[in-house]
């Protein structure tokens, strides 16, 4: 909970309101920030987003801002695919 009232925490979860994280300045005081990353599906992770009460309070507060990459290009990766 103590990074979460830190106002140089950063919440990686693309959508709208989100701000690009590539073009955020670095803070006033050189202090380094804190990412904040939901692990798992996407469906985990929204799960995560509306029942963590005290993240969305943080989000709501301002503490905590919410990030994504809005330019990440295609990151060329393939799934394998099964031999018949």
């Amino acid at each position: 909970e103590e990074a979460l009232a830190d106002p140089g925490t950063l919440l990686l979860y693309p959508g709208p309101g989100a701000e690009d994280i590539e073009t955020m300045p670095p803070m006033e005081d050189g202090k380094p920030r804190t990412l904040i990353v939901v692990d798992g599906t996407w469906r985990q992770a929204g799960r995560v987003m509306r029942e963590t009460r005290v993240l969305q309070q943080a989000i709501s507060a301002g503490t905590v801002r919410r990030v994504q990459f809005a330019h990440a290009g295609s990151s060329g990766y393939e799934f394998r695919k099964e031999p018949h």
